[in-house]
């Protein structure tokens, strides 16, 4: 059957989770299992492979083997540390002014494609994420989360004294040490 599905191009087994279709039933699973095999023990989050999990384990045990050795001035150096690599790399764009990601309308310059995909989305007027309750449609990730905090009884506040951003719901938390964002 898997050879007559080969030349017809006949995909017959659908699988419940994604939706491809397979010539063969046997394929149905591999794909899945093979991305989520990998378990962490402590959050339960599911890794492709065992360096991800590794990767992510870090992020519970607070290793930071990866340092930016930049010579900063005289005698000192940056010596700031990241759990990972692409990360140091994209640290280390900060000293050097490395910019290798262009904006094909206007030729800014970004130090991740991440920051250059969300500044095209000015050019192009692409809001990719909506709000689920009253469909309004955003830019930027960040700015649903915030959004939907008016849909859900809460506000994000930054911190007076850390400067750090929190939800909170304000019926139970002191939040006098905390100014309200714009868009809450």
């Amino acid at each position: 059957m898997y050879h007559q599905h080969s030349y017809n191009g006949e995909k017959s087994f659908v699988c419940r989770i994604c939706n491809n279709g397979f010539a063969q039933s046997s394929s149905l699973c591999k794909l899945h299992q093979r991305i989520y095999s990998f378990i962490c023990k402590i959050c339960y989050k599911r890794h492709s492979s065992s360096r991800d999990l590794k990767s992510h384990q870090r992020i519970h045990n607070g290793e930071k083997p990866f340092v930016c050795k930049y010579k900063l001035d005289n005698s000192n150096l940056c010596d700031k540390r990241f759990t990972r690599f692409n990360n140091l790399t994209v640290h280390q764009r900060i000293h050097t002014g490395e910019k290798p990601f262009k904006c094909e309308f206007c030729d800014r310059q970004f130090i991740q494609m991440s920051h250059l995909t969300a500044h095209k989305r000015i050019h192009t007027g692409e809001k990719p994420f909506w709000c689920q309750i009253c469909k309004k449609r955003f830019a930027r990730s960040s700015s649903l989360i915030r959004h939907k905090s008016i849909h859900i009884g809460v506000k994000i506040c930054r911190c007076k004294i850390c400067d750090n951003a929190r939800l909170f719901h304000l019926d139970f938390y002191d939040t006098s040490t905390y100014s309200k964002l714009d868009g809450n």
